[in-house]
């Protein structure tokens, strides 16, 4: 929050104005707690009138100049400081002014917030408040240098906060990348540039089991939690000069007194008990990954640097695998840089635009992606921890990345919004309205209200996309209207012929049975897809689906094709049981191609009446096998099962 305020009053300044009234009054918090400053703002140097009711807030340097400079408001900012942190606006006016005057002490500060605060980001905010109050103006910082320090503190509270996400030196992050070198170089967009590159990271699986708990070990000693041995992290590994250069000083790392005497063993998991034990020596090993580097692009107006905190504020608390992770951060000299985990096969929209795909994603693979990216956006929307939630604000094909066997992570948190889940309404009402264009919810855009809805219409395109094959700003779409495929879309569910959305390879998809027939996808499947699909495209918020809906419809087009060749297989012994053995009493007639018998089945829980065709030749089964199961009809009979057992060939109708 006071780093935006901060931001606000440096741009004030950089227009070579003054605020000349700046208290916590003058701070503003819309619905989503982004700070909005008000106020008359003046020249420098004017004459200026002390107004009494608020003069705690006065530069007292003006009750003897009658004039304000830019670092009149450096003095108000810092009382505004002391307010928020010592909760002092309750008390009297003259507390505050004494308070101002002696300098911010840790004792002052609110019990909460005492209790939560880390001691060196208190150390840095306290510097910082008592060189904003001091008496000689020309001691005091400029706003730039405030905001800095603001958000260096922010950092190590982040750091106290989640200790596993690393600082990592610009040093080491340049001879991964050759100094940014081309080579490197896998993405690129209005942020900046994207890099992949080996990355000496602390290995957290050396503590972490695979949930991210603490792996308990048999021993006297108690199972510590966590949170007992990591506060104190001072954010930097110090590397030991040692034979072994892949460790760092495990007593740094955690800021603890433990002195080091032993080595670990070469299975280090079995070292955990060792850390627990005063005395012990151990050295916590590095590991090499690869990661994707994000080399933010800051402009003018900071967007850049407001974005690059803003994902390390929304990633931190994500834990979640179709979250993208972000395993740490460099901010050194004037590089802001991301680090994340590395997904292999690149973003969703690279995939639909390349022309020479080597890999065709099949039914079952694109529902089980779209349902990916489902849960994804049900954690932001549900299941945030500290009672927050997020809306994403910028869901669309080039956001989400692809891994090794095709499971979907949502990335880029650059324009995200935190909501409280407590709040009673659950708009955001914003005049900033950001995203894609043709990902846009047309309601947010025109309205300014920003909801959860507003990430499922854009993910309803990305369903469209997905389902197509094809991005949603081609020119296919864009040439019949300028909102892309969604406006697309919604004209063909209105002539009824949605169908016609659907990838062609889909539709020929051959889907193989274990004994080689091919059939083609499930239609009742299709038609689950594209029920729920043009349901998150609604133009109207309160037309959409939930989530919850999304997931339940998605899972039932998954189970549909999933399941498809279990249902239609029966066993031999169920086919003897249902003609009795097929007896004479069941047979039917003689076909040119095997006989035909009257039977029962078991199907969907019950008896079912069927008829069975015992077929002769392996040609003719599996032919007419493959016509009815892949190409339903309302006027052909419908195909029930089949059974390949013992050379025994029965289509059950």
């Amino acid at each position: 929050m006071f780093p935006n305020a901060a931001r606000a009053l440096s741009h004030i300044h950089d227009c070579n104005a003054v605020h000349a009234d700046f208290r916590s009054a003058k701070i503003l918090l819309d619905k989503d707690l982004e700070v909005k400053v008000v106020g008359s703002v003046i020249i420098p140097c004017v004459k200026f009138t002390v107004t009494s009711d608020y003069n705690c807030y006065t530069d007292p340097v003006c009750n003897i100049t009658k004039s304000v400079t830019h670092k009149s408001d450096v003095y108000s900012f810092g009382v505004v400081l002391i307010d928020m942190f010592c909760e002092l606006y309750a008390k009297s006016l003259h507390m505050k002014k004494i308070t101002a005057a002696r300098g911010i002490h840790h004792s002052d500060l609110d019990d909460n917030i005492r209790k939560q605060m880390h001691s060196e980001a208190f150390t840095i905010l306290s510097e910082t408040i008592n060189k904003c109050v001091n008496g000689e103006r020309e001691e005091r910082p400029d706003m730039a240098e405030i905001v800095k320090q603001l958000e260096k503190s922010l950092f190590l509270q982040w750091k106290h906060d989640k200790p596993m996400l690393q600082k990592i030196g610009l040093d080491e992050i340049k001879t991964a990348t050759n100094n940014f070198d081309e080579t490197y170089l896998i993405g690129s967009g209005g942020f900046g540039m994207v890099y992949k590159a080996e990355l000496n990271l602390f290995d957290a699986k050396f503590f972490l089991g695979t949930e991210g708990k603490i792996k308990k070990e048999t021993s006297k000693k108690p199972n510590l939690s966590y949170k007992q041995f990591v506060p104190g992290t001072e954010g930097k590994f110090k590397k030991e000069i040692s034979e072994k250069p892949n460790i760092f000083d495990a007593k740094f790392f955690f800021g603890t007194d433990w002195k080091i005497k032993k080595e670990i063993s070469k299975k280090p998991n079995n070292a955990y008990k060792q850390f627990f034990e005063e005395g012990n020596q151990m050295k916590i090993p590095k590991k090499y990954k690869t990661t994707a580097i994000k080399r933010i692009l800051v402009d003018e107006k900071g967007h850049g640097r407001k974005g690059f905190f803003l994902e390390i504020e929304m990633l931190r608390r994500c834990e979640h695998p179709n979250i993208v992770s972000l395993l740490g951060y460099c901010n050194e000299q004037s590089e802001l840089i991301l680090v994340y985990e590395f997904v292999p096969k690149g973003s969703l929209d690279d995939f639909l635009e390349s022309t020479k795909k080597e890999t065709y994603l099949t039914w079952v693979q694109r529902i089980k992606l779209c349902l990916d990216i489902a849960h994804g956006l049900d954690y932001l929307h549900t299941n945030m921890t500290d009672k927050e939630i997020i809306i994403h604000r910028d869901i669309k094909s080039a956001n989400i990345l692809l891994g090794n066997n095709w499971e979907a992570k949502i990335a880029d948190f650059g324009l995200s919004k935190f909501y409280s889940a407590n709040q009673l309404r659950s708009t955001i009402v914003t005049n900033n309205i950001a995203g894609t264009e043709v990902y846009l919810d047309p309601e947010y855009s025109r309205t300014g209200h920003l909801k959860k809805q507003s990430d499922i219409y854009s993910f309803g395109v990305v369903l469209f996309e997905i389902l197509s094959g094809t991005l949603a700003y081609e020119k296919i779409y864009i040439d019949e209207n300028n909102k892309g495929i969604a406006a697309v879309a919604r004209r063909h569910f209105s002539e009824g012929t949605l169908m016609e959305m659907v990838d062609p390879e889909v539709m020929e998809e051959a889907e193989q049975l274990c004994f080689g027939l091919k059939v083609g996808p499930n239609q009742k499947s299709l038609k689950s897809f594209l029920k729920i699909a043009i349901q998150c495209i609604a133009e109207t918020q309160g037309e959409r689906p939930t989530l919850k809906d999304i997931i339940n419809e998605l899972e039932i087009a998954l189970n549909l094709q999933e399941k498809r060749m279990d249902i239609l297989k029966f066993s031999l012994e169920e086919i003897k049981f249902g003609t009795q053995n097929f007896s004479d009493k069941n047979f039917f007639r003689k076909e040119k191609f095997g006989k035909v018998y009257r039977g029962e089945v078991p199907y969907d829980n019950e008896r079912k009446t069927v008829v069975l065709k015992v077929s002769r030749k392996e040609h003719n089964f599996q032919r007419e096998l493959e016509i009815l199961a892949g190409h339903k009809h309302e006027n052909i009979i419908d195909i029930v099962g089949y059974c390949n057992e013992k050379d025994e060939k029965i289509i059950v109708y």
